[in-house]
């Protein structure tokens, strides 16, 4: 795998860097009707949140630590109701990220980014059990991965540098828990962003892709969804960059974060049909949000801001019958 793992930490670095920066002064806060924003009993930049099945909590990492020599991280779960923040797994010489938590609650899957010289924990995805049986699990390569519904299969995302055209290559393959079996979804040039996420029925999986266009836009970032039976992908978002796809639980409904049409542009929450047809947006305007995951009763959305972690409340924000209707176009 090399070092694939560069650019997703050159982002994680760059956001706790601006975090860091902004230490030591008055932050303002993100203020929306329906927008709650949970305070931690300890306080961190927190990335790649998962939700725990019953809705009550959020699996997270914590990066520290100074670039590829000296990695350090932390998965955590932030209770709710209180802030609380427990410490399943501290990675002392990687970095890791929170992928998925298992559908029965009983383990969370994460990617690990180890120092040069570490072998204690190889590259790839692996999981815990949260009640701290069975130890670390390694599950394959790869950078990105989601569950299944049922919670025997797992999709993973790999990508590599061919060494003759030295073009960045993507695949995804679903791999069976149980068995070990494995089969490849999808394959594509380019990158993808930081989730996927996969669909009630068990069919779909929602990313978003780097594709290249003309200079001097460079590259666009769009939500695609993928049916991993058919290998049929269908485009939901068109243009910007985008990234953060999370399906609704009822299935009906996909939510991304947006960032505008050109760098340094305000980031907002899109909530679409999952065939792009019709969208509203969620979220108003704001720097830096990151990392949004639909909760599973279907009713709020998590992400992360640049001054703290949010739960959007969508029938305040968007009506009580939104999750009945959806986006209303003409």
């Amino acid at each position: 795998m090399g070092r694939k793992l560069l650019w997703r930490l050159a982002v994680s670095l760059l956001a706790a860097g601006l975090l860091l920066a902004s230490c030591g002064t008055d932050l303002p806060r993100t203020e929306q009707v329906g927008l709650a924003r949970v305070s931690l009993q300890d306080g961190h930049f927190l990335q790649n949140l998962a939700w725990s099945p019953d809705g009550s909590r959020l699996a997270a990492t914590i990066t520290m630590g100074g670039g590829d020599m000296m990695p350090a991280s932390k998965i955590v779960v932030v209770h709710l109701a209180t802030g609380k923040l427990d410490v399943p797994l501290e990675v002392p010489n990687a970095y890791s990220w929170v992928q998925a938590w298992s559908p029965d609650g009983d383990a969370i899957a994460f990617a690990v980014y180890p120092s040069v010289g570490e072998d204690s924990l190889r590259e790839g995805i692996w999981t815990i059990q949260m009640d701290g049986s069975g130890g670390l699990r390694f599950v394959g390569e790869g950078d990105l991965a989601a569950w299944s519904p049922d919670g025997t299969r797992m999709a993973i995302h790999d990508i590599a540098r061919n060494p003759g055209t030295r073009v960045w290559e993507s695949s995804i393959w679903i791999l069976d828990l149980a068995t070990g079996d494995k089969w490849t979804a999808f394959e594509s040039d380019g990158t993808f962003g930081w989730k996927m996420s996969w669909s009630p029925d068990g069919r779909h999986l929602p990313f978003a892709h780097d594709v290249r266009i003309s200079a001097p836009t460079g590259l666009r970032t769009d939500i695609y969804v993928l049916d991993i039976e058919t290998g049929a992908l269908a485009q939901i978002s068109r243009g910007g960059r985008n990234d953060f796809p999370t399906w609704s639980p009822d299935g009906r409904f996909l939510a991304y974060v947006d960032s505008g049409n050109r760098i340094g542009s305000q980031d907002a929450i899109i909530i679409t049909r999952v065939d792009g047809s019709c969208s509203v947006q969620a979220l108003q305007p704001i720097s830096d949000v990151a990392f949004a995951t639909w909760s599973p009763d279907g009713g709020r959305i998590a992400f992360v801001g640049l001054d703290g972690l949010y739960l959007l409340d969508i029938a305040t924000v968007l009506g009580p019958d939104f999750l009945i209707t959806g986006p209303v176009c003409p």
